[in-house]
């Protein structure tokens, strides 16, 4: 919503949720990210926040940025809806979503240096 048509009048508002504001937010994305190492609720509401500020970020580098978070996020979710069944199975999937928490931690560590610096996420900047 920082950019608002007002009716009929060729206008635009603009509220200012730009580049701070946005920078903020997707900080706070990644650390509610790094704290699903602890609770997976934290993860649920990190994905909700990249989800609904989406929209604020299009046409900055932090656009990127909250695609790449809501990708992770059902990522992690849809892995570990397989994974945590095989766990009770064959142990296995102990050792795998081992492997699928430090991918996120990973992933995120690297998305919030690269916030952190005003670039743009590593899947934006190799061009996908």
């Amino acid at each position: 919503m920082s950019d608002v048509p007002v009716a009929n009048t060729g206008m635009v508002l603009d509220f200012g949720l730009r580049r701070p504001a946005l920078q903020t937010t997707c900080l706070l994305v990644y650390v509610l990210y790094l704290g699903a190492a602890f609770t997976g609720v934290s993860l649920i509401a990190g994905a909700m926040l990249a989800h609904s500020s989406r929209a604020h970020a299009r046409g900055t580098v932090f656009e990127g940025h909250f695609d790449h978070a809501i990708e992770m996020f059902w990522i992690a979710l849809i892995g570990t809806a397989v994974l945590l069944p095989l766990a009770f199975l064959f142990g296995l999937g102990l050792f795998l979503e081992a492997a699928l928490a430090a991918w996120l931690v990973m992933r995120t560590v690297d998305g919030l240096a690269r916030a952190l610096r005003h670039e743009p996420c590593a899947r934006v900047a190799a061009g996908r």
